[in-house]
């Protein structure tokens, strides 16, 4: 399963935390993932050698490649699903990327991101979508490698990911839906 990371090498987006979570995975049999971190490499050089330091350091530069910045509409549709190991996110831009695409997420609990993947929203026709993620406490490495391994390992829990991701999406964050939401009058909003 090929998994991307699209963050910069920068401490807050939780690099060296997921390269010790692709370690417990590959340690437990997981030896089929692929984990490509994309994104710029220069930020802070330091940090970006000392992960590149890290993989090497727990045997697991076969497993992970830090590809630098890429045109991600380019390789999207190659991925498997995204992961987020972030300490701290707004609303990330990326997980709506890879909503659109079907993909399932794995993140950490920061920010927006429990409303982007994980509580009941509408979708499309107005039924009540379920999660398309899993969301961990940042810097639970053994946790991100769990919701990792339960994507991975069930296929039926990965499909209804790729429907409730494109359901969420269609739903409530297309922006026809969202502009339509911003110009009702207030007694006529609905909330989410």
């Amino acid at each position: 399963m090929a998994l991307r990371l699209y963050r910069p090498a920068v401490p807050i987006k939780g690099i060296y935390e997921l390269l010790s979570s692709v370690a417990a995975l590959v340690s437990g049999g997981h030896e089929d993932i692929i984990v490509d971190i994309l994104g710029p490499t220069d930020h802070l050089p330091e940090y970006y050698e000392k992960c590149v330091d890290y993989a090497r350091e727990l045997g697991i530069e076969d497993y992970v490649n830090f590809e630098g910045t890429v045109n991600i509409r380019e390789r999207l549709h190659t991925y498997d699903g995204l992961v987020l190991a972030s300490f701290n996110e707004g609303q990330p831009i990326v997980v709506l990327e890879t909503m659109a695409c079907g993909l399932p997420v794995v993140g950490t609990d920061v920010g927006g991101m429990d409303e982007l993947v994980c509580l009941p929203l509408p979708g499309p026709d107005g039924e009540v979508v379920g999660p398309c993620s899993v969301l961990v406490r940042p810097g639970d490495t053994e946790a991100l490698a769990r919701g990792i391994a339960s994507v991975v390992e069930s296929g039926e829990l990965y499909k209804t990911w790729h429907l409730n991701a494109l359901a969420r999406l269609r739903g409530t964050f297309l922006m026809p839906t969202v502009m339509a939401r911003y110009n009702a009058p207030l007694s006529r909003r609905r909330w989410s």
